[in-house]
């Protein structure tokens, strides 16, 4: 975008004039000026909600202002296809996350899932899905837990099946 500005301008005005360019998307705290083949780091959100704050640095005709994209993500763990980040995206319910994750695998039954926001609580399946939601698809499938128990189990009644046995026959003799 092109954009006018008086000559000795200061960027802090500039940018509190044309406050309507920025949304919550706009990642205010990391943009930069392109000087020549200098870049200058400048923090928007200080000139656009502190009045008080005079940025000291002067537009100059060929500036670049650069405001990068702030992305979201949400991670979705556990009994999944492909566990990992996706991009967040706003009204998606759970379902849609554990879709890009190409589903439950076949150690979850009945969708058993947790939700946890971004700063680790709870909440239930019927709530909105918000940015940095940790979504965690359980292992609740019987066979899946069968198989993790299993060996451990068997082994064990193994050892006692043929201590029993030993213990008999000994006795027997």
């Amino acid at each position: 975008m092109v954009a006018t500005f008086n000559n000795g301008e200061d960027y802090a005005y500039f940018v509190r004039r044309n406050r309507g360019w920025f949304s919550a998307v706009s990642d205010l705290e990391n943009a930069y000026i392109v000087r020549d083949t200098t870049k200058i780091a400048i923090d928007l959100s200080k000139m656009l909600y502190d009045a008080s704050y005079y940025a000291n640095v002067e537009m100059k005709a060929d500036d670049v202002l650069c405001v990068p994209f702030k992305q979201y993500f949400v991670s979705v763990a556990g009994a999944v296809v492909n566990p990992g980040r996706y991009p967040y995206i706003l009204d998606r319910d759970w379902e849609y996350y554990i879709g890009l994750a190409g589903g439950f695998s076949e150690s979850n039954a009945h969708n058993a899932i947790e939700l946890r926001d971004i700063n680790g609580k709870k909440y239930s399946k019927k709530e909105v899905i918000t940015p940095e939601t940790t979504i965690t698809a359980k292992r609740n499938s019987f066979f899946y837990n069968w198989n993790r128990y299993a060996p451990t189990i068997t082994t064990v009644l193994s050892i006692v099946v043929s201590a029993l046995s030993i213990y008999v026959t000994s006795q027997t003799l």
